[in-house]
């Protein structure tokens, strides 16, 4: 990488910081921390769900699979935006009414405290993991292939994460989201299209396709037991009919996870939340047809330079990255670098947020009630969430490099990720089910649940033992599982307690109460964030340009000026339509 790529690094670092410092006094009380005190507006939420929704993984592990079988990794692109969609059409409206201020509290709702608390212990548990895991898979891949020392990629990108959402929790999480989708959408936009002026068109990748007898290999559906012809191991079962049927069936399950959706809960309204799903999904669409150009071009012109990278376990995961390399000029690489970065931080900035608002909400103060405490003053609760939001983000330093230590790749890393994941479905898809089936039982939700981890365990077992089913049958076996045992428990309705019916009758009548946004959260911010989005998207305009005196011919700079003339307008529009802010900023906003 050229020196002008790390100082686009650095300055991007840098701006996230300030916007850290910048909304360090945003928040009043734990609701303003954690869900901006329902003050967030549909476009900022919905950008920020967009880029929350993928990690650095859709430009090394999803773009190798690229590589190696053409479109068919589109499928799960394309799945992410379906469930997007799906909440729009039907989860959105429930989640935002049950106006909880964390997921854990629609829980409490419905279920009552005992399922809170198993919830949100399973969900600590796995806190303790994930903020690592996202910290090393790019430090890993960050290091083999731009060089840059693992410690130097785990410490600087943490403490910038931890920084700004620490400072500014949910405020400073969708302001650095929101612009990180403002320069990722054009970046990428414009990296696909000089991929295409290089290979000439999109009737040069297909006259280069069959040139290469890469047909079957890209075909979007393959046949079971497909052979590639590209010496990169890819998982059996991979992009069959089955596998594109388990995904959109993945998708659904995903989609209606309560633990997962808790940006919906910062909206002034259904409405808002409805908006922000559609705008996510939108996005999702538009990037799933410029994401997979890069590393399929790759494929046809640099194969050779992709698989000769010894430095990672699959080096068709460095396609995007090679491929970049190849065709960009200096500090556009370095904005190439900036997009897997911005991918990385907003999905480990929300949940170090949102984990810790739970860990605040629904696991400590339970427990200092039970010890017969008073609830602290809503400043000492916001300064103990920040504290927790704090210890999870340097805990997730510590364990970036102790996975690392045990294993990287593989070893450790690779169970605990296993482990996760098979607890996770059994525990997210009876409550998901919860939210629709009204007569489901406290017993009824625990028989899904236990059915599911005995199910897990067993396929894990099994697959110690290198006995695998493929993965499709899998997510139906698991689905299967978890949902019919739930579903059987409606039966036994009637024996509930009444005690019991009553929670669930006030829990079904409140997400069935429409929200009215005046009386419940008051003035909007919506014009404050305008102006303060509009005012960032123009400085990085701004930066950015100085870009086009290291370009070498016209489409570089041309491409150049696109991106910055994207994020001008955007940020132009945002400010004009921020026209009256200044007295609603001092209200809402630092």
């Amino acid at each position: 990488m050229h020196i002008v790529d790390f100082l686009v690094i650095g300055v991007y670092l840098i701006l996230m910081v300030l916007i850290g410092l910048k909304c360090r006094n945003s928040s009043k009380n734990i609701s303003d921390y954690i869900r901006m005190g329902n003050k967030s507006t549909w476009w900022l939420a919905g950008c920020s769900l967009f880029m929350a929704s993928f990690s650095a993984a859709t430009f090394t592990g999803i773009a190798g699979r690229a590589f190696v079988a053409g479109w068919s990794p589109m499928v799960t692109t394309l799945c992410t935006a379906f469930g997007f969609f799906i909440q729009a059409a039907f989860l959105t409206t429930i989640l935002r009414r049950t106006r909880a201020i964390t997921p854990l509290d629609a829980v409490r709702s419905r279920f009552g405290p005992v399922a809170e608390q198993v919830k949100v212990y399973v969900s600590t548990f796995s806190a303790f993991f994930y903020a690592g895991f996202f910290l090393l898979g790019f430090g890993t891949f960050a290091s083999a292939v731009f060089g840059i020392p693992l410690w130097i990629v785990i410490i600087g990108m943490g403490f910038v994460v931890i920084f700004y959402s620490v400072s500014g929790g949910s405020w400073s999480v969708q302001i650095t989201d929101s612009l990180q989708a403002l320069i990722l959408i054009p970046v990428t936009l414009g990296f696909a299209i000089l991929c295409l002026i290089k290979i000439g068109g999109f009737s040069g990748i297909l006259e280069g396709i069959e040139a290469a007898g890469l047909s079957a290999d890209f075909a979007f559906v393959k046949p079971e037991g497909h052979t590639y012809i590209t010496p990169v191991k890819v998982r059996e079962g991979n992009f069959t009919l089955m596998y594109i049927a388990a995904s959109v069936l993945g998708a659904i399950t995903v989609s209606v996870n309560i633990s997962t959706c808790h940006r919906y809960l910062s909206l002034r309204d259904e409405k808002s939340a409805r908006n922000a799903a559609l705008l996510a999904g939108s996005l999702t669409v538009f990037g799933c047809f410029i994401w997979f150009i890069p590393p399929i071009v790759g494929r046809l012109l640099y194969a050779d330079d992709v698989l000769a990278l010894d430095t990672i376990s699959n080096p068709a995961d460095a396609a995007y990255a090679i491929t970049a390399m190849k065709i960009l000029p200096p500090g556009m690489m370095g904005l190439i670098f900036v997009c897997m970065l911005a991918a990385t931080m907003s999905s480990m900035d929300g949940f170090l947020t949102g984990t810790a608002g739970f860990i605040v909400r629904n696991l400590l103060q339970p427990i200092s009630r039970r010890l017969g405490r008073e609830d602290p003053h809503p400043l000492k609760l916001l300064k103990i969430t920040k504290g927790v939001n704090l210890a999870l983000g340097l805990w997730g330093i510590i364990m970036a490099f102790i996975l690392n230590k045990v294993g990287g790749d593989a070893g450790m890393f690779q169970v605990m990720q296993t482990l996760l994941t098979l607890i996770g479905s059994p525990v997210a898809l009876p409550f998901a089910l919860s939210l629709f089936v009204r007569r489901i039982p406290l017993w009824g939700l625990f028989s899904g649940i236990g059915f599911g981890i005995c199910t897990s365990i067993i396929l894990f077992y099994f697959r110690s033992k290198g006995i695998t089913m493929e993965w499709g049958y899998e997510v139906f076996l698991m689905t299967a599982v978890c949902i019919i045992p739930t579903l059987i428990s409606t039966l036994f309705w009637k024996h509930t307690n009444p005690e019991f019916r009553e929670r669930v009758d006030a829990f079904f009548i409140k997400i069935h109460t429409p929200i009215d946004a005046n009386k419940e959260v008051g003035v909007s911010a919506d014009k404050a964030l305008l102006n303060t989005v509009g005012t960032y998207a123009l400085t990085i305009a701004s930066l950015i340009l100085l870009l086009i005196f290291g370009c070498d011919n016209w489409p570089e700079r041309l491409t150049v000026l696109g991106i910055c003339g994207f994020l001008g307008s955007i940020g132009g529009i945002m400010l004009v339509k921020s026209r009256g802010a200044k007295a609603a900023l001092a209200e809402t906003t630092p």
